[in-house]
C-alpha cells in the first residue's frame, strides 16, 4: 500500500517512527514533512498529504500533530478527502468504515462526495476519487 505521511513540529518524531515501521511491513511511504522541531504551519502538511491521497498518488494518508484536530480540519478542505482525528485503533477502524463505501466494488465506483468542497487555500484539482486520511495524535 502507498501511504503518505505528514506531521507538524509536534509530531515529526512519531512520524519518523511510523515511517520506519510501515516500510518494515512492506508499504511504500512518501514522507511529506516536516522533519524538525522548528515551528511550522500544520495546514501546509495536511494539504500536501490530502492532495496526494485525492490525486491517487497515495492510497492512504497519516498525519501526526499535537492533537490531530487541526490536521483533520485542514485535510478535510481537500476535495475528495475524508479525514478523522483518531487516537486509538478502534476510532481509526470506525472512521475508515464510516467514511468510505466498502460494500462492493460497484458501490465504491458509484460513490461521490455529496457536497463538493472548495477552499481558497486548496489548489487541488477536483477529484472523484474518495480518499481517507487517519489523523493520529
Amino acid at each position: 500500500m502507498r501511504i503518505a505521511l505528514g506531521a507538524d513540529h509536534a509530531g515529526y518524531l512519531l512520524k519518523d517512527r511510523l515511517r520506519e515501521a510501515l516500510e518494515r511491513w512492506g508499504h511504500t511511504v512518501s514522507d511529506l514533512g516536516t522533519n524538525s522541531a522548528d515551528s511550522v504551519d500544520y495546514p501546509d502538511f495536511a494539504r500536501r498529504v490530502g492532495t496526494a491521497v485525492a490525486a491517487g498518488e497515495a492510497d492512504r494518508g497519516v498525519l501526526v500533530c499535537g492533537t490531530g484536530i487541526g490536521m483533520a480540519i485542514s485535510a478535510n478542505k481537500v476535495r475528495g478527502v475524508r479525514a478523522a482525528c483518531c487516537n486509538n485503533q478502534f476510532n481509526a477502524r470506525l472512521a475508515r468504515a464510516q467514511t468510505t463505501p466498502t460494500s462492493s466494488p460497484s458501490a465504491r465506483a458509484k460513490w461521490r462526495p455529496s457536497t463538493p468542497r472548495r477552499s481558497s487555500r486548496s489548489s487541488s484539482p477536483p477529484s472523484s476519487r474518495a480518499g481517507a486520511i487517519s489523523v493520529a495524535s
